[in-house]
């Protein structure tokens, strides 16, 4: 039996954008088989493995050497790879040389009645280390970003700056090199709680090391730590856009529980839920009934006890809520609404100026609506559109 080993590659980043991330794991799940194959490279399983800041390929059962082929090529008939006279056409010579051959190496063999010429090429057994940094380089470039940018003072093309590489082949690194980067066996944790680097001793414990360094280098395994961590007695709306977009934002999640005042339950529950959904990505929990509650789910990078509470929750409807929690609001607190009503008012003017959906429109004029309403002030410099949907909200 030829003797195999691991090939672990792991491409360490900046943070990637969430939905660059998931196609870009779709891709190398499709390209890496074929470009193994290529390379006559024998291989067993493969699985890629990814997190905000790092994707992994794991190609499992790769043999040492390839196999020594022979291969046969047909050539053209012979009437027409040699004249009348037996020399050898353009059509025979130009055969051989695409071979690497030349015309005395042909033969002649018959098929279906038509004898035609053949070329036979010994392929020996090549050593797959030697392989493997071209095979590598073209992992890195096949995949395709709908941006891509440069960095520092190097031409090469990524979703976000490379800023490590592992490459390993059983307990070999792999002498490859990308973006003036060279490969080695560290790895790099969390960012916040294990930043690393840590050592690699081995292909086999890439994965092992990484989880150990607080990383969730898995989608699926990170959504279902999200959907186990809402269960908190009401029921959570995870729409499946958010979810991906949450899931690949935290590479170790950790799902907490954040609240707002219940007086403004009396907004418009559609405006909440978006707030919530498309701006914050936070998931919403109704009541048994199927109402909104005041309640809602915030999907952390890390773990509690590495979180400082005042930074835990922060939204830009939720601000004004936390700044008029009392009905008698002091002279201090009003003048400090009123600074922050007419910078919302002057940051409006300036986004309604600009083509934008209806959407964020609406949110950001619920977040002038609240203060408005305590500090009794009129909404100024809407446009006409703008002062339709305020007067629709308000009335």
């Amino acid at each position: 039996m030829a003797q195999t080993r691991t090939l672990a590659f792991e491409i360490g980043v900046e943070e990637i954008p969430a939905f660059d991330l998931v196609d870009a794991v779709k891709q190398l799940e499709r390209k890496v088989p074929a470009l193994l194959d290529d390379a006559r490279i024998p291989h067993g399983a493969i699985e890629v493995y990814d997190s905000p800041r790092r994707l992994i390929v794991m190609v499992y059962d790769v043999a040492v050497e390839t196999v020594a082929e022979t291969e046969v090529f047909k050539g053209p008939a012979v009437r027409i790879a040699f004249d009348e006279a037996g020399a050898p056409t353009k059509a025979a010579e130009g055969f051989a040389r695409g071979k690497g051959l030349t015309v005395d190496d042909l033969y002649r063999e018959e098929q279906g009645g038509t004898e035609y010429v053949f070329a036979k090429r010994e392929v020996p057994a090549v050593k797959v280390s030697t392989l493997l940094p071209g095979v590598l380089d073209s992992i890195i470039r096949c995949i395709s970003w709908p941006k891509s940018q440069r960095w520092g003072a190097q031409h090469e093309l990524f979703s976000r700056p490379v800023r490590w590489i592992v490459a390993l082949f059983g307990d070999e690194v792999i002498e490859f090199e990308y973006a003036g980067l060279k490969a080695s066996r560290e790895t790099m944790g969390h960012r916040f709680m294990a930043p690393g680097p840590f050592a690699v001793a081995d292909a086999d414990k890439l994965l092992e090391v990484v989880r150990a360094a607080k990383v969730v280098p898995s989608h699926a395994q990170r959504e279902t730590l999200i959907r186990e961590q809402v269960e908190t007695g009401l029921k959570a709306e995870l729409p499946q856009k958010t979810l991906v977009e949450v899931v690949n934002l935290a590479e170790y999640p950790t799902a907490m529980v954040g609240a707002f005042d219940e007086e403004f339950l009396a907004v418009p529950e559609e405006i909440i839920v978006d707030a919530m959904l498309m701006h914050q990505r936070y998931f919403p929990l109704y009541d048994a009934q199927g109402k909104l509650s005041n309640k809602f789910i915030v999907v952390s990078n890390g773990d509690p006890a590495f979180t400082e509470p005042s930074s835990m929750v922060t939204s830009a409807w939720y601000v004004p809520v936390s700044m008029m929690r009392s009905s008698s609001m002091t002279k201090t607190s009003k003048s400090r609404s009123k600074r922050m009503y007419q910078r919302l008012m002057r940051s409006y003017s300036k986004r309604s100026s600009a083509p934008c959906s209806i959407r964020p429109t609406v949110s950001y004029l619920w977040s002038i609506i609240l203060l408005q309403k305590r500090i009794s002030m009129r909404p100024i410099g809407l446009t006409p559109s703008a002062q339709r949907i305020f007067v629709r909200l308000t009335s």
